[in-house]
């Protein structure tokens, strides 16, 4: 895979049943940061791991979605050389897609802090209503973290206000990945 600001691709990860569509903008050791295309729009931005994804392609679908879309915003500043670095890089106070490679499950949330192997999100749910807790995700398993969408942005305009967690990071029942209670030392 290789950056190139101005074309629009297709990419395909190893898991993913369908191609995603966006702008290869920057890829560092461990990570892609990517312009998300959807129904023919510009939405936020996401960063691939770089072992998942098997190819990029470039046809006619990915060719019309350019001349229809203006591609001129600046990539923001994030590190793409490891996972903890990229999430020590995103954009403070923001909401955050976490997705993991156990399946199709995500995260959505504010990153409350990390450490060299978790971090810790504090989601938000379908409803708008912020979870008692926050979940200690493990960084390893991390494929993608998405922000600046219209559906986290939505989250952001229209949820309940933040508060902070009422209990150190805890298990979500719901949720795949590998996550761990956090011991209190």
């Amino acid at each position: 895979m290789r950056a190139d600001e101005k074309r629009v691709v297709a990419i395909r990860r190893s898991f993913d049943a369908t191609n995603r569509l966006g702008v290869v903008c920057r890829v560092g050791a461990e990570w892609a940061l990517v312009r998300v295309v959807n129904d023919l729009r510009l939405d936020g931005w996401e960063c691939l791991r770089v072992r998942d994804v098997e190819s990029t392609r470039r046809g006619s679908h990915e060719r019309f979605a350019q001349k229809v879309l203006r591609l001129g915003a600046a990539p923001p500043r994030v590190s793409l050389g490891s996972t903890r670095a990229l999430v020590e890089s995103l954009p403070p106070r923001r909401l955050v897609v976490v997705e993991c490679e156990a399946d199709d499950d995500f995260l959505l949330g504010r990153i409350l802090g990390f450490d060299d192997r978790f971090v810790d999100v504090h989601s938000i749910d379908a409803s708008g209503r912020w979870a008692g807790h926050a979940t200690r995700v493990s960084l390893e398993e991390i494929t993608r973290l998405q922000f600046g969408d219209h559906y986290s942005r939505s989250f952001e305009r229209h949820g309940a206000k933040w508060r902070a967690p009422r209990s150190a990071p805890a298990i979500a029942p719901d949720f795949s990945c590998s996550t761990r209670p956090r011991s209190r030392e």
